[in-house]
């Protein structure tokens, strides 16, 4: 049985020009779906995220709603320079990606980690921000009703989440999609997430 959830998400607020780290953020309702036992359907070119079975040998996460720096094209690039600077020329010339891939260490009760699809460009905001080491660009997302945002109930260490930071093929119905944690009222008692993210590369012929 799917778990769809209501929640508050908590959007890019024009009045705060601090964002995504203050606090007055945008925060408005939303339904948060759970994939269930359909997260076969999702794929990473139409939804811009999917769900891979894996199974597993072995907190900190940001509550709005937003968009890695690597999404932006320039980052995207600087990324693959950095890590094949020998072949970055070549490589560039082709489609490639940038994948994040999310895993809980133990099963998510707390917080779970909810991803959007179906936002336009015209929803996404440049949010510099600076790191003791670097300064690069976020996206902070505008709240919009055609926002249809996706979950996995009770994801466990076995469930791997795939879902696209960037993708340089325009003819793609996602390239990338804005994600954030969220909260489920039932599930506020339990423990706190545990997770890891790996960010890959990926060039095709």
């Amino acid at each position: 049985m799917k778990h769809d959830l209501p929640t508050t998400l908590v959007y890019y607020n024009e009045k705060s020009g601090l964002y995504p780290y203050a606090n007055e953020g945008k925060h408005i309702m939303a339904t948060i779906n759970d994939v269930g036992e359909d997260s076969s359907l999702y794929t990473l070119d139409n939804d811009g995220f999917c769900l891979a079975h894996q199974v597993t040998r072995v907190k900190d996460f940001l509550d709005k709603v937003h968009l890695d720096r690597f999404s932006a094209p320039d980052a995207a690039c600087e990324l693959v320079v950095k890590h094949v600077p020998d072949e970055a020329e070549q490589l560039l010339k082709g489609r490639y990606q940038v994948l994040n891939i999310w895993r809980p260490i133990k099963t998510i009760l707390k917080d779970p980690f909810g991803i959007a699809s179906n936002v336009p460009d015209d929803d996404l905001v440049h949010m510099p921000y600076e790191t003791s080491d670097d300064k690069d660009v976020k996206y902070g997302v505008r709240a919009n009703p055609d926002h249809r945002w996706f979950y996995k109930y009770r994801q466990t260490p076995n469930e791997v989440l795939l879902f696209k930071a960037f993708d340089t093929d325009t003819t793609c119905k996602e390239r990338r999609v804005p994600h954030s944690a969220f909260t489920d009222e039932d599930e506020e008692d339990k423990e706190p997430r545990e997770s890891i993210e790996a960010r890959a590369l990926l060039f095709y012929d």
